[in-house]
């Protein structure tokens, strides 16, 4: 006759391989974990009891995690092995204190007992003699891993917040004892280092053998035969977290934290049962002006809270043919190989190349309109052929013209074939190779000037004067400015063989007095751009009608280095020229030019204009030669100075 299969139980412990954890330990069936899988609760201990203390119950804070495994079915909770991952995050006691754990597990049925610290190794611990159930010193002291850093350690923001020191105690059973996972985290108590019999427990526990039971009643113990270790307000020495810790800073009392810890005293912990979740944050240890990172509770790396074999399935093959034992694939998975995957990084299982075709995605192509594979653009890079970039000499891609257009910068159009500027008309800089004037400028630009090609060079004459600055007011001198011509120009920089000259500021000198006066010092600044002062070779004066420089002009006077001691200068001695005359009642125009020698061949880039910056500063004599100097009233320039025109040197063509 037919029937049903029967369930598979590899091990023989009586459950199915489908709901055994371990379903090749006999001794293993399931794990519990206290009080999640990933996460941890946490103990605050106060070490005065039974005085009250500063009751900052920051004397030690324990986080702990436990894996409980038990044998057989799981309802009937038989322990066979624990793990309880613990990290120590604080510790403000003014004296040594140990942990200790007292388990409900007679001490005859223990096995085997490891601790491991941090990265080291398990080192083997021992049960209590005195005691009938399991007792196991952990710690002699909370603050032996901090290198002996005083008495708060995490607990003075003021102080360097220290990493968490972790603790990994591994115990095994002989024989299954039967201890319901609502006990945890047990009797993990605290104990002075000096005098060990000075035990500090929650309040279900009564102590161990070698607790000193006279203690119970003095001072502010509150305690009961039901419920020990708490003050006479009813409130614990050691709080029970079911979540990761917050403690309060030193010598701040547990109530200004907690303020809800009151009721959950005063009701022997009825009422106020989620105290824990309204702490005042201002009163919180975090760290603070003594820097460091704040302690966080963690596993040891690599060991995790499970307990050592906790995914075996070791007696399944590899090789069977089947899909058995943690097998996530027929015969891949679990302790088995890795069964292939889409994103593995090899070529296996259907796959036409590393992690693709078959059950995974299509492979990439170049010529598939997408970007894919190893492809650092659409169809390009990678394996492909090298992506168009902006600077790779060839015109591709998107290009209007080699490493230009599209998505690089955009490319250079020819001077010659420019709109011209918009403000002044010019196209190809003064000292441009040119064959017509077109080269050189618009027909009929917006300013009063014209742009010409002379002797196959650019070059730039006004016709007109366009608008004035300052003057409009009353003294025996008034100057003004004449704003434009002269106007902003780019010029090509020295071939070494010719200076170059241009002018920049342009000024009318009305002289409203009955005598003759000369121009003997004019007040100077120079504005650069990247460039020095010590650039300008010369400054001329000219008295011209023209706003540009007229080649026909003379000069009438000439300084050399004006500014060779900064931006600020001057021009002087121009009295001794015929030419910086005014004549009485009338006036005269004049126009300042600025000279690069020939040897400055190398102030591509760089921009400069002259300015006249304010009224102090201006010189007269009466005559060219031995004249008197002018003591009169001037005026007219604006507050802001007389700002000539720009001239932006560009590389050679």
């Amino acid at each position: 006759m037919g029937g049903a299969a029967a369930a598979a139980d590899t091990d023989g412990d009586g459950v199915d391989d489908s709901s055994d954890q371990f379903p090749c330990d006999p001794d293993l069936s399931t794990t519990v974990y206290v009080p999640s899988q990933d996460q941890f609760a946490s103990l605050l201990y106060e070490d005065n009891w039974p005085a009250l203390g500063d009751l900052d119950f920051n004397d030690a804070v324990i986080a702990y995690h436990y894996a409980l495994g038990y044998e057989g079915a799981p309802a009937d909770n038989n322990l066979r092995m624990l793990t309880l991952s613990f990290n120590v995050l604080a510790s403000g006691a003014g004296r040594p204190s140990g942990l200790a754990l007292s388990l409900p597990i007679p001490k005859e049925n223990i096995e085997a007992v490891s601790l491991q610290t941090g990265g080291g190794g398990p080192q083997s611990l021992s049960v209590r003699a005195a005691d009938a159930n399991a007792v196991i010193d952990l710690l002699q002291d909370t603050k032996e891993n901090f290198a002996n850093l005083g008495p708060f350690v995490n607990t003075d923001p003021s102080l360097p917040a220290q990493p968490e020191t972790r603790y990994k105690l591994t115990v095994r059973l002989s024989t299954a004892v039967h201890v319901d996972p609502s006990l945890a985290p047990f009797d993990l108590f605290f104990f002075r280092t000096q005098d060990v019999s000075h035990e500090i427990h929650r309040p279900m526990y009564a102590g161990t053998a070698t607790m000193d039971a006279s203690l119970f009643g003095t001072e502010q113990d509150g305690s009961t035969p039901t419920r020990r270790f708490v003050d006479t307000d009813g409130l614990p020495f050691v709080l029970d977290l079911p979540r990761s810790p917050l403690w309060a800073k030193e010598r701040i009392p547990v109530d200004l934290a907690f303020p809800e810890v009151v009721g959950f005293a005063s009701s022997a912990g009825a009422q106020n049962v989620t105290w824990y979740d309204a702490p005042v944050l201002e009163h919180i240890y975090a760290v603070g002006t003594g820097g460091g990172t704040m302690p966080v509770a963690s596993f040891i790396p690599g060991e995790n809270g499970y307990l050592p074999g906790w995914s075996d399935d070791s007696c399944f093959a590899c090789d069977d043919g089947i899909q058995n034992g943690y097998e996530e694939g027929v015969d891949c998975g679990g302790s088995c190989a890795a069964c292939p995957t889409c994103d593995d990084g090899i070529q296996n299982g259907d796959e036409q190349g590393v992690d693709c075709g078959g059950s995974c995605a299509a492979c990439a192509t170049c010529n598939d309109g997408i970007q894919n594979g190893d492809e650092q653009e659409v169809d390009c890079g990678g394996s492909c052929a090298a992506c168009p970039t902006c600077d790779d000499g060839i015109q591709n891609g998107d290009e209007e013209g080699v490493d230009c257009g599209g998505s690089c910068d955009p490319c250079e159009v020819p001077c010659d074939q420019s709109p011209g500027n918009p403000e002044t008309g010019q196209r190809c800089p003064l000292w441009y190779k040119c064959s017509s004037s077109s080269q050189c400028g618009v027909p009929n630009p917006p300013k009063p000037v014209l742009w010409y090609c002379s002797y196959q060079a650019c070059m730039v004459q006004s016709y007109a004067k366009d608008s004035l600055a300052g003057g409009n007011c009353s003294a025996d001198i008034v100057v003004t400015q004449n704003l434009t011509p002269p106007v902003d120009k780019d010029f090509i920089v020295s071939d070494g063989f010719k200076a170059r000259e241009m002018a920049v500021l342009s000024f009318t000198v009305t002289n409203n007095t009955s005598s003759a006066w000369y121009i003997d010092q004019i007040p100077l600044e120079l504005a650069t751009v990247g460039g020095y002062s010590f650039d300008v070779t010369n400054v001329r004066l000219f008295q011209t009608h023209t706003g540009e420089l007229n080649s026909e002009a003379g000069w009438a006077c000439i300084n050399t280095d004006p500014f060779l001691f900064g931006n600020t200068g001057e021009m002087h001695s121009c009295a001794a020229d015929t030419d910086t005359r005014i004549a009485p009642n009338s006036s005269a125009d004049f126009l300042i030019t600025i000279v690069f020698d020939k040897n400055k061949t190398y102030l591509a880039d760089r921009s400069y204009r002259i300015d006249i910056p304010s009224n102090a500063g201006w010189g007269f004599k009466s005559q060219s030669i031995g004249g008197s100097s002018f003591t009169g009233s001037l005026c007219g320039v604006t507050q802001g100075g007389f700002q000539g025109a720009w001239v932006h040197a560009k590389a050679a063509n």
